[in-house]
């Protein structure tokens, strides 16, 4: 919901800086037409993490999620793997 007119905000993003990403509450990554986090936007990289994904240090947010949808680009964590 946008503060000033209260209104609920849809928004796709590709390469998004993080300082723009910062800015959502939400989140949703949606792959194939499966739903693979919908939550807070703040919570959604460790959540990922937490399940075995590898996230380089120098990758924004957004650009880690929208890694995750692409099987080329996507990395587990050592020992992780699928």
């Amino acid at each position: 919901m946008a503060d000033t007119s209260k209104r609920t905000i849809f928004v796709t993003l590709y390469q998004a800086g993080e300082s723009i990403y910062e800015l959502m509450d939400k989140v949703m990554v949606i792959d194939a037409g499966r739903m693979l986090y919908q939550g807070p936007a703040n919570e959604a990289r460790q959540y990922f993490i937490d399940l075995g994904f590898h996230c380089h240090e120098q990758s924004t947010t957004a650009d880690f999620l929208t890694s995750l949808c692409d099987p080329n680009a996507r990395q587990f964590q050592p020992g992780r793997e699928a």
